[in-house]
């Protein structure tokens, strides 16, 4: 463990900063949280004890965990010899940081107010405890009369939140204490700027000062040293347009006024203009000309135009699909044939025969051309039903049979006084004489020899009629 002063022990100033450092390591390692006590005596006895610290708020100390502890001396009293011992204390929470600064130059370079020692590395010290008997250091002066020392910097000041709708920005940094690092503040003091300047020179009469009923969060009176604050401001009236707004915080112990923090820079983007009308307004203000008519929703001409034909356009074609569909289907139905239908095939009629013979009820067949009418309908005749072509076969046959039977040749029959005879019409299926006239109707029958039967003649053949008949071939 090592001690010194920020002025020389022989001649220490107590009206400006005095400060007691004390360095702690194990070999060339610094050891961080350890518990670091300075009594100080003053001429007349009395004791004042006090705790330096490794925080690295900037004021006084630099670098969080460097395992330099730094106070402020504020316990001048008069002129003489002031008496100086420092304690060292670890603990379980102790550690021996794993490298150094001098190891690690890229780190050692950029150390600033706020910045951290590196935690790599770092092992448990275990409890120890040091103590050093620094000796002596001799005041040229009594300490003046009334608050001469005013809170210390502020160099933590950080921005942690901004609301761009409402245009609200949360700051927060470390306490300061009243008496530099000593006691507490009465209050604070913040400023903003738009744009960058010297912010020192300038805090009052550039800044503008935000007024406590724009600040929200902020306790009604400052917190002890190293405590944290917070506080979020509004209503404030620079980056309207977009840009930067500058802000910094300065803290006051009575009529003191302790150094301006750090400045913290918050960017607004810049908001995107309303559209604005082209052409020429009326009296009323409505755009009577131009691409952007107001009066029309703000469409362009083009926009207004697809509006109106798009919808137009599509109702068209939905049309124009419907009919061809309409039409399509209607051509389809159309060559579509019509369902067949069987034909009946209508039969002659004819009259109904006397019943024949027993012996001959073996030759009535029924044709196989004969049909019925629609609907279950019963035939033309109600006896028999004959197609024409059927008709003229069986009647043909027969006849051709009948004139065989009688003459035993396949000569045509002759009269027998040498004319040629004409048979009559037969008068039922059974019928053997006759050929069927040649005429479609056959009214008048005149015979050419007695018929037979008749004197000197053969007998009648069962249902033979002489009286001419009305016979229909189709």
């Amino acid at each position: 463990m090592s001690v010194w002063l920020s002025s020389p022990s022989s001649s220490v100033d107590p009206s400006k900063p005095f400060l007691v450092y004390a360095e702690i390591r194990k070999g060339s390692k610094p050891v961080r949280d350890v518990i670091v006590t300075a009594t100080v005596v003053d001429p007349e006895g009395k004791r004042t004890v006090f705790h330096l610290v490794d925080t690295g708020t900037g004021d006084p100390d630099i670098t969080n965990g460097d395992g330099i502890y730094s106070r402020y001396f504020t316990g001048f009293s008069r002129k003489g010899l002031y008496q100086l011992s420092v304690t060292a204390e670890g603990s379980d929470k102790s550690v021996v940081v794993g490298r150094t600064a001098d190891s690690d130059p890229e780190s050692a370079s950029g150390q600033c107010c706020g910045w951290q020692f590196p935690h790599s590395g770092s092992v448990p010290s275990g409890p120890f405890s040091r103590f050093l008997e620094y000796g002596s250091f001799f005041s040229l002066q009594d300490k003046p009369e009334g608050d001469i020392y005013p809170p210390s910097r502020i160099s933590d000041l950080k921005v942690t939140h901004v609301d761009m709708e409402s245009r609200r920005v949360s700051l927060e940094w470390s306490a300061p204490g009243g008496d530099y690092d000593q006691g507490t503040a009465t209050g604070y003091e913040i400023r903003y700027f738009d744009s960058p300047l010297d912010f020192v020179a300038l805090f009052e009469r550039s800044g503008k000062k935000v007024d406590s009923f724009s600040i929200d969060g902020l306790a009604s009176s400052p917190k002890a040293f190293g405590e944290r604050e917070q506080a979020a401001v509004s209503n404030f009236d620079c980056g309207d347009g977009g840009g930067s707004c500058y802000f910094a915080v300065r803290a006051r112990d009575g009529t003191n006024y302790g150094p301006v923090s750090n400045v913290v820079e918050v960017m607004f983007p810049t908001p995107t203009p309303p559209l604005e009308p082209e052409g020429k307004l009326n009296e009323s203000g409505t755009v009577i000309d131009g691409d952007r008519n107001y009066a029309r929703g703000g469409l362009t001409s083009l926009q207004l135009a697809l509006a109106i034909v798009l919808p137009l356009l599509f109702l068209l074609i939905l049309i124009v699909v419907i009919a061809v569909l309409v039409c399509f289907r209607k051509r389809r139905d159309e060559t579509k044939e019509p369902p067949s239908r069987v034909k009946p095939t209508i039969s002659s009629p004819t009259q109904k025969a006397p019943s024949a013979p027993p012996e001959h009820q073996e030759d009535d067949e029924v044709s196989p051309y004969a049909t019925s009418l629609f609907n279950g309908g019963s035939s033309i005749s109600p006896v028999h039903s004959y197609s024409a072509d059927y008709l003229m076969d069986q009647y043909e046959k027969k006849a051709k049979e009948g004139y065989r039977a009688q003459n035993g040749n396949h000569t045509s029959p002759k009269a027998e006084n040498g004319q040629q005879q004409v048979w009559t019409t037969p008068q039922d299926r059974n019928s053997c004489d006759g050929l069927p006239a040649v005429r479609p109707y056959v009214t008048t029958l005149t015979p050419v020899r007695s018929p037979p039967g008749s004197a000197g003649g053969r007998e009648l053949p069962p249902g033979f009629s002489t009286e001419p008949r009305r016979q229909t071939f189709v």
